[in-house]
């Protein structure tokens, strides 16, 4: 049996390089998924279909963008080719939407055959997963790695390191927008840095002149982004889903030391506790009295800070995650 990992883009040498010094002898093939001119769906099922073709019966095929695993098991069973699949870091949004539960249906189904399996960057999120899907088996706990790419942008940054904002929020994926306007509303004296997408403004039908303490932006590039992070005292993300979403914001702030904060929710329970950010319920009140209090008081922001950053290279570095996907692809 041999090992693959399908891809949905093309990874360059590179990538590939990095990943495989990470696994150490243990012996995995890329594979990748090309982006051309076609609707994305398209392009994700012409990736899974080359590699069936590119593949034997038994051989195990690692999914990185884990909708596509799904894809490939459908696939797999609607032409009689057997596959183990592994579908890497689920992100399934449960709701009532019909994308929703045809998404989940999908899942389940795969789920519940014994030649595919998931993984996920949270226990807590994989047991929600489990009993929300009425799964009879674990899914396998593999973190989201903390690239040396975070460290090194950061240590690139030449200034200025002068706290701009007191408190950033920035992305796209499920954010809870309109619980960041309500905060930004109560608390006139708090600066905030909000980086969103102009349709998710609209939506919002937000009178931006009623907040005066929130600079607006939208559209920005990578660079800028990590800035802003860098000069805010506080990064907060409350979502609206268990799934991940806003790893990546955390991870940038971990770098730089700078305290995170989330609503309760089943990803970030993985990584933040008291000790290394703030996780609260979704209480308007109980978020202003933490914001003030981190706002008063620097060390305690650093604290947690270093908290994170510290855990995250302990517990997410591309060694470990490398290692606990190889045990996965081993254990099925």
């Amino acid at each position: 049996m041999a090992n693959y990992w399908l891809f949905d883009f093309k990874s360059d040498d590179n990538w590939q390089k990095t990943w495989q010094n990470a696994f150490g002898d243990f012996k995995i093939t890329a594979l990748g998924t090309e982006r051309d001119g076609k609707k994305i769906i398209f392009q994700w099922i012409d990736g899974a279909n080359k590699a069936l073709a590119a593949t034997k019966s038994g051989d195990c095929i690692v999914c990185w963008f884990d909708l596509q695993g799904v894809i490939l098991f459908f696939l797999s069973k609607l032409t009689f080719r057997k596959r183990k699949i592994i579908a890497q870091n689920i992100m399934l949004k449960l709701n009532n939407s019909f994308k929703g539960k045809l998404y989940k249906k999908g899942y389940q189904i795969a789920l519940a055959s014994k030649d595919f399996h998931g993984t996920v960057s949270s226990r807590y999120y994989g047991d929600y997963l489990q009993k929300e899907l009425n799964l009879k088996e674990k899914l396998h706990l593999v973190h989201d790695p903390y690239l040396d790419l975070y460290d090194k942008n950061y240590a690139s940054y030449s200034g200025p390191f002068e706290k701009k904002y007191d408190v950033f929020m920035g992305g796209t994926s499920s954010r809870d927008w309109n619980f960041a306007f309500r905060l930004a509303k109560e608390l006139k004296d708090v600066s905030f840095c909000f980086i969103l997408k102009n349709e998710q403004l609209d939506q919002l039908a937000v009178d931006v002149t009623q907040y005066p303490n929130v600079t607006l932006k939208n559209n920005v590039k990578l660079d800028e982004f990590n800035r802003d992070i860098y000069l805010s005292k506080i990064v907060m993300c409350p979502v609206t889903t268990e799934a991940p979403a806003g790893l990546i914001v955390m991870y940038t702030a971990a770098s730089c030391n700078v305290p995170f904060m989330t609503n309760t929710n089943t990803t970030y329970m993985e990584y933040i506790n008291d000790e290394r950010g703030e996780i609260l319920s979704p209480n308007i009140e109980l978020w202003k009295e933490r914001i003030n209090l981190l706002l008063s008081d620097e060390k305690e922001r650093t604290q947690k800070g270093r908290a994170l950053h510290e855990w995250l290279l302990e517990n997410c570095s591309l060694k470990a995650c490398a290692n606990a996907l190889k045990d996965t692809i081993i254990s099925v």
